[in-house]
């Protein structure tokens, strides 16, 4: 009783848009049953069948009040999908072993049925809602302390099962942390595509919801951005960090969030031989950050200090934070050091758990140390070009026949990825090797393009490249770029 007055209330709405009058003209019924059906009694099938097709009424509007009252009001997706309304009601029942009857058959009960169909369905997702949600948000926080842990087999193997509660549960912030998690999952992975992909699409929900100046807006933020470092596109990463910081950072910093949003900026200025920039915004974060994520902004200060020569490697070592995730830093600055016993002490301070992103270093780095070749890989982007630069130097230090032959991989790499930034020391390992391999090897373009960079970055306070530079005659550092680059 209570569906029919619902029913007759909407049908008067149509009667105060349309008139009486036009509703009987438009559906060939009297203009007195028109009046009857507004009133009271049973309304027919075929008088709700003609307002559909001959008003482009929505049938989910006339049955259930949902949405729009006509097509012309909604797009055309909607309207389509409007249109194929019992088609989907009929799916759905069948998965949930519900059945309409033959509503073909019988035109007369078609209406009454499907909107009896409607809110069994309806009641069935509810419940089906109500039993999952626990199930639900239980995994969720398993996931979450494995993540938290660096337990990533763990977390791994939960995957398949969330993913499943996921198409059965509707609830929306249960849904979101779901995908923020597997987000991370998958840049442990390696999938930094997949993982770019989900972290804007919540990133997306949350804008949808107004939940902007919101500390897991911001998380997630950081979390794409530093996805996005991983793969090498650090400009694009600084560009997004920038906009939400502005958007949605106030200038005194409240949440440990306003601060990790600034961490991109600096390491796309490290990376570009911007270090007096990128040392102030290491320091701020580090001094500023929890006790929970003060290591890895402390690694990014030792990393910046190290770059422009205010410290030694031994000093880094000793301070570095053993497994949480920047060991393929640490493993470029042993690298760098061009020492064996240096990098023999980085790989032993190294986690042997790695995700893909930092296995990649660690195994070359592996290769070096035993005096082998590290073998290549066809992976695009960062991971590649790494790679290639490493064959090289492997080639270099073990003055290998083919070191030229690799170095051009490594010059063909670097010309071939548009948009990728690799990190300065690395680009300056390629560089060293340019120089040292000679002219007649490498070509004179290639020398003076070497020199320049070299030069260049030793001119903005990289201290780090100071003998290299002087090797080859290329000057030292300057007292003003020490002190530029002062923390």
């Amino acid at each position: 009783m209570q569906k029919q007055n619902e029913l007759r209330q909407r049908l008067r709405r149509l009667a105060d848009r349309f008139s009486q009058a036009e509703l009987a003209r438009r559906t060939g019924v009297s203009k007195a049953n028109v009046h009857r059906y507004l009133r009271a009694g049973r309304v027919p099938a075929e008088f709700l069948q003609s307002l559909v097709a001959q008003l482009h009424v929505r049938p989910d509007w006339l049955l259930e009040g949902r949405g729009a009252m006509l097509r012309s009001e909604v797009s055309e997706h909607a309207a389509e999908e409007s249109a194929k309304l019992l088609e989907l009601v009929v799916n759905l029942n069948a998965v949930s072993h519900e059945r309409l009857g033959a509503l073909s058959e019988d035109s007369t009960r078609q209406v009454r049925e499907l909107a009896d169909a409607l809110a069994r369905n309806e009641e069935l997702r509810a419940r089906l809602n109500q039993r999952v949600t626990p199930a639900f948000s239980k995994l969720i926080s398993r996931q979450q302390q494995h993540l938290n842990a660096a337990e990533y087999e763990q977390a791994d193997e939960l995957a398949p099962a969330l993913a499943q509660l996921v198409r059965l549960c509707d609830h929306t912030e249960l849904r979101v942390r779901h995908d923020m998690l597997d987000a991370v999952r998958l840049w442990w992975k390696g999938d930094l595509q997949r993982q770019s992909e989900l972290h804007r699409r919540v990133l997306g929900q949350l804008i949808a919801a107004g939940k902007v100046r919101d500390r897991q807006f911001l998380r997630v933020t950081y979390n794409l951005c530093a996805g996005l470092y991983a793969a090498g596109r650090l400009a694009e990463a600084a560009r997004i960090a920038d906009a939400v910081q502005m958007l949605a950072c106030p200038a005194e910093p409240e949440w440990d969030e306003d601060l990790l949003i600034r961490l991109p900026r600096a390491i796309y200025d490290a990376a570009e031989g911007r270090i007096a920039d990128a040392i102030p915004a290491f320091t701020l974060v580090d001094a500023a950050v929890s006790a929970a994520l003060r290591p890895f902004a402390r690694d990014a200060v030792l990393h910046a200090c190290y770059q422009a020569g205010l410290r030694d490697f031994p000093d880094v070592l000793a301070q570095w934070s053993r497994g949480r995730g920047n060991d393929a830093t640490l493993l470029l600055l042993a690298l760098w050091e061009d020492s064996l016993q240096a990098l023999a002490d980085a790989l032993r301070l190294c986690s042997p758990d790695q995700p893909p992103v930092v296995a990649a270093m660690q195994e070359a780095a592996q290769a070096i140390a035993a005096g082998t070749l590290p073998p290549a890989i066809e992976v695009e982007a960062l991971r590649g070009v790494e790679r290639a630069i490493l064959r090289a130097e492997a080639a270099r230090r073990q003055q290998r026949k083919d070191a030229a032959k690799l170095w051009k991989q490594a010059q063909d790499g670097l010309a071939g990825q548009a948009g990728i930034t690799p990190p300065l020391l690395l680009l300056a390992m390629h560089h060293r090797h340019t120089l040292e391999l000679g002219a007649g090897r490498t070509g004179e373009a290639a020398q003076q393009h070497a020199r320049r960079a070299l030069r260049g970055w030793l001119a903005l306070g990289n201290g780090a490249l100071r003998k290299v530079c002087e090797a080859n005659g290329l000057g030292a550092v300057t007292a003003a770029a020490k002190s530029a680059a002062k923390p």
